[in-house]
């Protein structure tokens, strides 16, 4: 049966400690809520009598589940902040493709390096200052554009309104066209009138959370019933429960996933673990597959350089190990007939060793493999599609059409018996890098389907 990772599933680590100003968000009629936005001018949440003062100093965090993935993007709106005069007194925060934000009329900075159209939950921060003129964008606790010098020493008018889900061309409530109207869900929209620092943005991005940190400028909870049109609310899966960080149990365990077409074109998981520098590594899942494409990646870690850091196992007709964008041996196995395989690959850079095993048995081996290399930390981690970009520009014609669990990755090479062992179903053991336990189902796209396995343990 199809889970809809938005709607049937909770969302995820412990708790959201910032040291910023906070408002008062212990009650109103969005706590612990999301809003479903539809995508039109009649689908907005309005703020009209909000006081913000001259700003020198914003930030501003919120979470959104998006699933626009037709048409342009590039004006739908996350948020507008207006005066009236865009020039003296305006934010405004654009596109689940290519993040977009303008202060005072003028865009600070806008990229590729972004996509969030598939139906995962990602977090979203920015802010400004005037003294240095010093901007950030970060995307899920990591920084993904930074400058400098921009509108130094000007301030932001304060007396404005805000709109949610809508881009506004007058403070008068001149909706701009409707194209630009946000689609998806979104929770935890809040804004400060000081700095979050990168500490600060990673805390609440790791703890996966939309009910505790609280805007001292504007709060979710600020929101009432008379400022949502066109908005549905009902309980935000984004509730702090803390991941499973031991080596049995969690939302995934005894569970597989299915990523091909008959559910969806745009089925993939991204793991939200953090990866360090990694000079050595095993990694291994149990995988069923018909998948004839010798191009696609069965999963995918990379930087946005991916020659200092990434790795890949590759083409199911004869698997291949990846490391910093080079190709080890091929292991001249295929796993593509529909059965179910357990697959290990591992790597160590001291004379660059890597190794394939297939059902706990050596199939293959070889050296010189970025001997010597290390694979550079903080990076994103994807199953079922490969990433051309980190985390984003998915290549979707190159799908890997397949069926897994048990995925785990070491920061060191597993000796022959352990690997064997993991042959057996994982309770007691998991990666120390990447663990299957640790999984929410809020870490999968809309295109995904949860089973119970049929996996034929050994």
């Amino acid at each position: 049966m199809k889970i809809l990772g938005f709607i049937a599933s909770i969302l995820l680590v412990g708790t959201c400690v910032s040291a910023l100003p906070s408002g008062d968000c212990s009650s109103g009629e969005l706590k612990g809520k999301m809003a479903e936005f539809a995508g039109d001018q009649d689908s907005y949440m309005m703020l009209t009598d909000v006081k913000v003062p001259d700003l020198a100093k914003v930030s501003s965090c919120w979470w959104v589940l998006s699933f626009t993935t037709e048409g342009s993007t590039a004006d739908i709106t996350y948020f507008t902040y207006t005066t009236g005069d865009e020039y003296k007194g305006s934010i405004f925060a654009k596109d689940v493709r290519s993040f977009k934000v303008y202060f005072n009329r003028l865009r600070a900075y806008g990229g590729s390096d972004f996509d969030i159209r598939y139906g995962v939950w990602h977090h979203l921060c920015i802010d400004w200052a005037s003294a240095s003129g010093d901007y950030h964008f970060y995307l899920d606790g990591k920084m993904m554009k930074a400058g400098s010098g921009f509108k130094q020493g000007e301030v932001i008018q304060g007396g404005g309104v805000i709109y949610v889900g809508q881009y506004l061309a007058k403070a008068t409530g001149e909706f701009w066209d409707p194209r630009y109207s946000y689609k998806g869900y979104m929770a935890g929209f809040n804004m400060w009138d000081d700095i979050i620092t990168p500490e600060e943005v990673k805390a609440l991005a790791a703890g996966r959370c939309s009910t505790k940190s609280c805007g001292n400028l504007l709060a979710w909870t600020d929101f009432g019933e008379d400022d949502m049109i066109g908005v549905e609310t009902c309980d935000t899966p984004l509730k702090c429960e803390p991941r499973v960080t031991k080596c049995e149990g969690g939302e995934l365990a005894g569970k597989v996933l299915q990523m091909d077409n008959s559910v969806g074109p745009h089925g993939y998981v991204q793991s939200f673990q953090d990866v360090p520098d990694l000079k050595a590594l095993t990694v291994c899942a149990w995988g069923k597959t018909m998948d004839t494409s010798s191009t696609i990646d069965l999963f995918s870690y990379r930087l946005k350089d991916a020659k200092v850091g990434s790795f890949s196992v590759s083409n199911p007709t004869n698997l291949q190990l990846f490391v910093n964008a080079e190709a080890g041996s091929p292991s001249g196995a295929a796993i593509n007939d529909g059965k179910w395989y357990h697959v290990c690959a591992t790597w160590s850079s001291d004379v660059g060793a890597h190794q394939y095993f297939g059902n706990g048995h050596l199939a293959a081996s070889g050296s010189g493999l970025m001997a010597g290399q290390t694979i550079q930390g903080g990076g994103a981690v994807l199953l079922g599609v490969k990433q051309r970009k980190m985390g984003v520009d998915l290549d979707w014609k190159n799908r890997f059409n397949h069926e897994i669990t048990e995925f785990n990755v070491w920061g060191s090479v597993l000796s022959d018996d352990q690997i064997s062992k993991l042959c057996a179903p994982m309770n007691g053991q998991c990666g120390d890098v990447i663990s299957w336990h640790y999984f929410k189902l809020t870490d999968l796209s809309r295109d995904v389907a949860v089973k119970d396995s049929d996996v034929p343990y050994m």
